[in-house]
């Protein structure tokens, strides 16, 4: 998983919110990322 935003120290939560994020991996763990990545509202590639 590789988020397409930087972070600096004391960001809130809600960072992830709209960004793009990378997934990559086997099938079983590519929608473990995608069920981690629901709650944030990101969206992933």
């Amino acid at each position: 998983m590789h988020p397409l935003q930087t972070f600096t120290k004391g960001d809130s939560d809600d960072r992830l919110k709209d960004i793009y994020i990378s997934l990559e991996g086997d099938k079983e763990l590519v929608g473990k990322l995608e069920e981690m990545i629901l709650p944030t509202e990101g969206q992933y590639l």
